[in-house]
């Protein structure tokens, strides 16, 4: 991210409530954590909280924020449903349909026990077992690379649905 960026975000976020006062202090955990996040995905967050957000968001949000929008990562909830209906509809390729759906899912599934354990699973059991096993990934799969290197298609999708416009893509 160059500095013209982050100077864009500061201003964003500087000018939002919070509870902690902003200074070059706050300023610089964000720089830290954003630092080498791609430029498209720095302003189409600016743009998302803009338009999104009330309050400021924390370092920790704003990574989930640009997450949600470039990582495509899904939540529990879904990632527990696209599991359970591979489970159900296919019997062969299951990491090659899961894969379809997210890279992270078939890590999910391998951290839960695989899909045979899944699959003799009662439905709490498995729940919990891709519960655990999806906190597990998030937190050692490097998620940051969705926003240091978007792919093109998530740039496209995102465009698309008016989440960011070509200007943020140009820049």
């Amino acid at each position: 991210m160059d500095k013209r960026t982050f100077s864009g975000m500061c201003a964003v976020l500087s000018t939002l409530p919070s509870q902690q006062k902003w200074d070059d202090g706050v300023a610089s955990v964000y720089l830290m954590i954003m630092k080498e996040w791609d430029d498209r995905v720095v302003g189409a967050l600016m743009r998302h909280i803009l338009l999104h957000c009330e309050f400021r968001p924390t370092v920790a949000e704003l990574r989930k924020i640009g997450l949600s929008l470039f990582g495509n990562v899904p939540t529990k909830a879904q990632a527990a449903y696209n599991i359970k209906r591979i489970i159900t509809h296919w019997s062969a390729d299951r990491d090659k349909h899961a894969e379809a759906i997210h890279p992270c899912l078939p890590m999910i599934v391998k951290d839960a026990g695989g899909w045979a354990a899944l699959g003799l699973s009662n439905s709490e059991e498995s729940m919990s077992m891709i519960c655990e096993a999806y906190s597990n990934v998030m937190a050692t799969h490097n998620m940051d690379s969705y926003l240091i290197n978007p792919s093109e298609d998530a740039m496209q999708d995102l465009l698309s649905s008016g989440a960011i416009t070509v200007k943020a893509i140009a820049e």
